[in-house]
């Protein structure tokens, strides 16, 4: 799961990943930043000194966070919000903590304390708590000056407060305001609740509805829009090019509506269906779980030809526990939603700033993720096609691109993504290891080596990753290469499968009696499946199946409650025709795995064996 610290803060919602496909979202540099360095913790401090935006996004917020370790974290937010927001330094800490009091299980005592900067009077005070498994202590330091309002937030293991305390006085230190000069103020009618669009044909008008609240005042973020208007109630807005996806509407549809339902739903109800300006639409609610936390959700997708709007409103319950007034708050804010007409938007990517692309291409590589999770690989990877075409920097889409094409089989077309000209140097190891694989697959084998050998000096660690090339090295038979290799990344990565290398290594240059010994070694240690199977395996690969049948009884001997062992006897059993025995065995295995649908074919194919021996018998 990826924590948002701004969802902490003020959302609390919307992104659980839990995937071995990733989501990549990638920090938006865009501004010109002033950066701090720090050798101690691996960490970039980036201070915007000036942030400019299209006239539509003249309201700006600037976030910028690197992650230094697993259990530290440095964050600096300049938002604009006008002097119009009429709200104090001192109640804005206040709010943050009444949030973060919202999400840490632990009795919050934070006390703030006024502390000036460089000029800037602010408040500063601590929270502790569990967020991530790890107890965690945050120091928090906000001013409003000039209109803008400054935090820095510096956060890590609760055990090493000492090191956090100092680390945050010295951020502090390096902290300047922003030049007004520089930035131009957004006008109260934008802050408030006014919001078009020029690219996406968009107006959004909420000044007329009741519970906006000018200290919760929306604002922008990477191209989508975030309204927190009070404690209760909140919504986003997410305008999507969808012209370049090559995909049919009911399959972005479901990709969207797939966007809404992650969590765990309490109840869910469609409420309207129909078309809106050529715009086709259906409004549904769920009541559902986010962080621990109840939320009702009313959301909808404008679907055109080229464009798509997600659309969703939100409420906690109110102090008595129920959704009193969300009716009419969620029918204020669909209301006051105008979509164009006939489709009249000017989509051209040469227009859209930097974060707005970094914000189509980031939904465009969600939709690829949704379309993988359902089954639909081929449309994900154009997704991620799209996704990459407009930020080819981006390792994340890169990979899973990889790994969708992996799940095809389709090595040969993943490789020759590899061959293009101007190639980024996205100095991603895992991306590095995909590339290698993928070489590796596609009997590009000296291709594959010299990836594969450039990780490993790099210190990259992954068995798999080394077990392909170990491959490559052994189908070469270029033996004092992989011992060398064996030894070398043994030294700092000796694990069961590294042993089992070794062995197998062995056996495949022809000393099969040192590989059976280096096995036995093993299984004497710590009984193993793995090794188990291995061993199994070298029997069968020297076509010795008395033996194999053997060990196999005396493995069932030691572990009778193993369903592989019994499958594994079905298997030699089959090879020694005498299928009648393997059957009973299979039969084992589906006995202590019964959900084992493998087993249950393996037992229908044995089962076919059987009365076709018996038909060439009668036959005969």
């Amino acid at each position: 799961m990826i924590i948002n610290p701004r969802t902490l803060i003020g959302l609390l919602t919307l992104i659980l990943f839990n995937s071995q496909i990733l989501y990549g979202f990638p920090q938006d540099d865009s501004n010109k930043t002033k950066v701090v360095k720090s050798k101690k913790y691996n960490y970039l401090i980036e201070i915007p000194v000036s942030l400019s935006y299209d006239e539509n996004q003249k309201e700006a917020e600037a976030f910028n966070a690197t992650r230094a370790n697993p259990y530290l974290e440095v964050m600096v937010f300049t938002d604009l919000r006008g002097i119009e927001s009429e709200i104090n330094a001192k109640d804005l800490a206040q709010h943050i903590i009444n949030e973060f009091k919202k999400t840490f299980k632990k009795e919050q005592k934070a006390k703030l304390k006024e502390k000036t900067i460089n000029g800037l009077k602010g408040f500063e005070f601590s929270l502790e708590g569990d967020l991530t498994g790890t107890p965690m202590i945050l120091h928090y330091w906000v001013c409003c000056h000039n209109g803008f309002h400054y935090r820095v937030i510096v956060q890590g293991e609760s055990k090493r407060i000492k090191e956090l305390e100092k680390e945050k006085e010295k951020i502090l230190s390096t902290f300047k305001p922003l030049d007004p000069k520089k930035i131009q103020h957004i006008d109260k009618e934008r802050l408030f609740g006014l919001y078009k669009s020029k690219h996406f044909g968009f107006e959004i008008d909420l000044r007329k509805t009741q519970w906006i609240k000018k200290e919760k005042a929306s604002r922008k973020m990477n191209g989508e829009i975030h309204g927190i208007y009070s404690d209760q109630y909140f919504f986003i807005f997410t305008p999507l090019y969808v012209g370049d996806l090559g995909a049919a509407s009911e399959n972005i549809q479901k990709a969207l509506l797939q966007w809404h339902q992650r969590a765990y739903v309490i109840e869910r109800k469609i409420l309207k269906t129909g078309t809106l300006n050529e715009m086709k639409w259906n409004i549904r609610e769920l009541v559902h779980f986010i962080n621990d936390r109840q939320l009702k959700t009313r959301y909808t997708i404008f679907l055109g030809k080229d464009v798509a709007y997600l659309a969703s409103f939100h409420a906690f319950p109110s102090p008595n526990g129920n959704f009193e007034g969300f009716e009419e708050a969620a029918d204020s804010f669909f209301k006051a939603i105008k979509v164009p007409q006939g489709g009249k938007y000017n989509i051209n990517r040469s227009q859209l700033t930097p974060s707005e692309l970094h914000f189509q291409s980031m939904m465009v590589n969600v939709l690829g993720v949704f379309a993988f999770q359902r089954g639909e690989f081929q449309q994900a990877i154009k997704f991620f096609d799209v996704a990459i075409r407009h930020q080819p920097h981006n390792a994340q889409y890169v990979i899973n691109k990889m790994f969708t094409h992996n799940r095809l089989g389709q090595h040969e077309e993943a490789a020759k993504f590899f061959d293009q000209p101007n190639l980024p140097d996205w100095k991603n190891n895992e991306l590095d290891s995909w590339k290698a694989f993928h070489f590796y697959r596609s009997f590009r084998h000296d291709e594959a080596s010299k990836v594969y050998e450039s990780l490993f000096k790099r210190g990259y660690r992954n068995d798999g990753a080394f077990h392909a090339y170990l491959s490559i090295l052994t189908f070469n038979k270029e033996w004092k290469t992989a011992y060398k290799a064996l030894k070398a990344y043994s030294n700092k990565n000796n694990t069961e499968m590294i042993q089992t290398l070794w062995a197998d290594t062995k056996f495949t240059e022809g000393k099969k009696e040192e590989a059976h010994q280096r096995l036995d070694a093993q299984l004497k240690k710590n009984f193993s499946i793995d090794v188990a199977l291995m061993k199994l395996g070298f029997y069968q690969r020297d076509n010795d199946y008395k033996s194999a049948h053997k060990k196999v009884q005396e493995f069932i001997k030691a572990k009778p409650r193993l369903p592989m062992l019994y499958r594994e006897k079905a298997d030699i059993e089959r090879s020694l025709k005498r299928i009648p025995d393997a059957i009973q065995s299979i039969k084992k295995a589906i006995e202590l795995d019964p959900k084992n649908e493998g087993y249950k074919a393996f037992l229908k194919h044995l089962e076919e064996r059987k009365k076709s021996q018996e038909s060439e018998e009668e036959s005969s």
